[in-house]
């Protein structure tokens, strides 16, 4: 007699839930800083999907949003940097060209971030696919990719020309990395994203 051998079902605790997305969180890192070769994007693409199936899907969404504006913040910061130095170094020389070409080199440096950006978002994204086809139209959120995308804009594009506009590179480095919260940034009062 053939009997069907099942698995027992446990659901995951918070506890096991974080340190999964610990290990999604440091993968991250990784695809960040061009070391995603050494990654398994099997397993790891395994472990998202579990938080998700484990009713973690909130974990991982707002763990995502979370490094995600982290790594942009500090982009952020070194264009709103390379422009105050390239401001201080024209206003030395006086030189409309100078200016001209400070402002072409920082053009220059935001392409290559934007660049760089949405490689490591095709990355991430297929991490997350799972959430994205079922936590993320559930609970009318951003795709990731998407998120990303937007999040970009918000963090270093409008935010890095606010501090311009304000002469205030402070604010980028008070926050504490490991505990900043983007907030409702990935939709409004109900978390349900904007249309912009």
């Amino acid at each position: 007699s053939a009997q069907a051998t099942f698995r027992s079902y446990t659901q995951m605790d918070s506890t096991s839930a974080q340190a999964t997305f610990a290990s999604l969180a440091s993968a991250m890192d990784e695809i960040h800083n061009r070391n995603a070769s050494t990654l398994s994007f099997e397993e790891l693409y395994r472990n998202a999907y579990n938080l998700v199936l484990h009713k973690h899907g909130g974990l991982l969404y707002e763990g995502v949003q979370d490094r995600l504006g982290v790594h942009l913040r500090r982009n952020g910061l070194k264009l709103v940097r390379l422009a105050r130095e390239e401001s201080a170094a024209g206003s030395r020389t006086g030189g409309n060209m100078s200016a001209m070409r400070d402002q072409y080199r920082l053009l220059e440096e935001l392409a290559h971030c934007w660049k760089e950006h949405r490689i490591t978002m095709v990355m991430v994204r297929d991490i997350f696919m799972y959430m994205d086809r079922t936590y993320v139209p559930q609970h009318r959120k951003r795709p990731v990719y998407d998120l990303g995308l937007w999040l970009f804009r918000r963090v270093v594009w409008e935010r890095s020309m606010e501090d311009d506009a304000a002469d205030n590179v402070g604010g980028w480095g008070e926050r504490d990395e490991g505990s900043a919260r983007l907030g409702g940034m990935a939709g409004g009062p109900t978390g349900a994203p904007q249309n912009e």
